[in-house]
């Protein structure tokens, strides 16, 4: 996360319509990370931890875990529309 954060930083990605896409658990740090950068949207293969939760409620963040074909779990809702 750090690397790919750091990396588009430099190069002047706007982070403002972007999502991170993650295998891990959605920590606290992590979800600290990806809003610190101003990413909207934080999802991964893995569930969130609690502290993951709080961190993305009170930053406004959508988190999404246990994502799969047949699904997700949505734990903060921000966005109302997803274009793919």
């Amino acid at each position: 996360v750090d690397k790919v954060i750091g990396y588009c930083s430099q190069q002047g990605y706007s982070f403002s319509d972007s999502m991170l896409l993650l295998t891990g658990r959605l920590t606290h740090n992590i979800v600290q990370k990806g809003t610190n950068s101003g990413i909207p949207v934080i999802a991964s293969l893995t569930v969130a931890t609690d502290m993951g939760m709080k961190t993305a409620k009170e930053s406004d963040t959508t988190l999404i875990g246990a994502l799969t074909e047949d699904g997700c779990w949505l734990y903060n809702e921000r966005i109302t529309k997803l274009e793919t």
